[in-house]
């Protein structure tokens, strides 16, 4: 997965670049959470990907998926933020399993994929 990130006019606009690495079976939700130095989340744009035009239980192996994501954050106080993604079950609302590049399990399945500073 990858990430382009702008800050505009107090919003946070991203596009992730998701790719499937084999088949997905049931439809899955992009969690996109802004966190503060505490971890707590601030701000969030949760859904489904690509808007919904394109759910995960139609990804096939090597797909890339393009998902723009947008958040206020111009009411956040000055400071760092991460940006913590991931995908979660629509039935259940479990996350699917997210690990860093040597395979380790990643805390609360959340992938850490950028930082900003406001303002």
């Amino acid at each position: 997965m990858g990430l382009d990130q702008k800050l505009v006019d107090g919003r946070l606009g991203v596009v992730l670049y998701w790719q499937a690495t084999g088949e997905v079976e049931r439809p899955y939700n992009v969690f996109f959470h802004v966190v503060d130095v505490r971890g707590q989340i601030v701000a969030q744009a949760d859904g489904p990907p690509a808007g919904g035009r394109y759910p995960t239980d139609l990804w096939e192996s090597g797909d890339v998926i393009v998902d723009s994501r947008e958040v206020e954050v111009a009411s956040l106080p000055p400071g760092r933020y991460r940006i913590l993604v991931g995908l979660y079950s629509l039935v259940d609302g479990r996350r699917l399993p997210a690990a860093d590049r040597t395979g380790r399990r990643l805390p609360e399945d959340a992938a850490p994929v950028g930082e900003f500073s406001w303002p």
